[in-house]
């Protein structure tokens, strides 16, 4: 079995600080289900299958983590859920997602500009690229609220600097723009902007991504608070698989557009059982492996438009056969609650334990 060192603490002040409601995931309702989600994207008589059957819970005050390297449809996902899609016409889309008994898939777009934002908000990675240099922080939070919630000036204005509070930012930042930030600040206005109208649910689409580890620290805590204090449910993309084990209540990989293993977080991080998890988790550096050679995925994630057959990941596995060539397995729970799609689920592990050469 992998043994997974946690990144900053010990395990039992990461329990401690996941600390949203306690009661059992079964006892806590889906805000969003989806099934089958698919999405083809063509070009040039191309076609690229990006995401190939996603099937996935996020509960109420639920951190769900999506972990997988570049190009497992992660961020793919997030647009998708919030139909950014919509209007192309080299976009394919299939599947449901259902939230409050409706199939975000099929709304059409004005009553799904009063869902998204509202009730379901994204925080972009690299948040200076999606904050309008024209407009203040303050200016951001106000047209938000304005549109949503038809707030007055004076009742936007007292809203926006509430928010700032609430994400720990100073007044004067309601008058700056974002280039007069640092990446942290624009991280937290960009969290300010994503909960002003208190949705339930909040997509984070690698939050983290390009700052140093103090802010990261920062940003993750301001997040779990947050999902304490305003009862939101979270999903969150990371390929950062430290990142993912300090904030995540539930974890998911995702390979080829597919999820292949989804289990509680102490589950996948102390007992993977899909072959592409337990390589991933090896792969990361970690204090206990110092002066050992760092373990590697031979290959890489295969091209959207020419996923193998079969297993898409068995082209890199030491375990597949002919069978992995041939079907593509599907995912279906084999433990309580831990959910995998191999045909040798936990096989490689067990070889090694048993002195086998892998």
């Amino acid at each position: 079995m992998s043994e997974y060192p946690h990144p900053h603490h010990g395990e039992e002040h990461h329990r401690d600080r996941r600390h949203g409601d306690q009661r059992d995931r079964g006892d806590r309702e889906p805000v969003l289900r989806l099934h089958d989600v698919q999405v083809k994207f063509r070009s040039d008589g191309r076609s690229a299958h990006a995401l190939r059957g996603i099937d996935l819970e996020l509960r109420e005050r639920e951190v769900h983590g999506l972990v997988g390297e570049s190009g497992a449809g992660k961020s793919v996902l997030l647009h998708t859920l919030l139909n950014l899609n919509r209007g192309s016409a080299n976009v394919e889309t299939s599947g449901s997602v259902i939230y409050k008994g409706r199939d975000l898939l099929t709304l059409f777009e004005p009553n799904m500009r009063k869902i998204r934002g509202a009730e379901i908000s994204i925080v972009f990675q690299e948040p200076a690229k999606h904050l309008n240099p024209g407009l203040t922080i303050g200016g951001h939070i106000e047209d938000l609220l304005r549109y949503h919630r038809a707030a007055a000036r004076r009742t936007a204005g007292a809203r926006t600097a509430e928010l700032l509070d609430l994400v720990e930012l100073p007044r004067r930042v309601l008058k700056q723009y974002a280039f007069e930030l640092s990446g942290g600040m624009q991280q937290r206005a960009m969290i300010a902007i994503a909960i002003a109208c208190n949705p339930l649910v909040l997509l984070a689409d690698e939050p983290t991504t390009a700052l140093d580890v103090t802010v990261q620290r920062q940003i993750l805590e301001l997040l779990l608070r947050l999902r304490a204090e305003l009862g939101l449910a979270v999903l969150f993309v990371s390929h950062d698989l430290g990142v993912v084990h300090e904030i995540a209540d539930r974890v998911s990989v995702l390979y080829s557009g597919r999820v292949v293993e989804e289990a509680p977080n102490t589950l996948v991080f102390s007992e993977p059982l899909h072959p592409y998890t337990e390589l991933l988790l090896r792969s990361v550096p970690s204090a206990a492996a110092r002066g050992r050679e760092l373990k590697v995925i031979p290959g890489a994630v295969p091209d959207a438009s020419a996923v193998p057959p079969g297993c898409a990941f068995h082209p890199r596995c030491p375990i597949a056969t002919e069978l992995c060539t041939m079907q593509v397995p599907q995912l279906e729970r084999v433990r309580d609650d831990h959910r995998v799609a191999c045909f040798h689920p936990g096989e490689l592990a067990a070889g090694e334990s048993e002195g086998g050469s892998l």
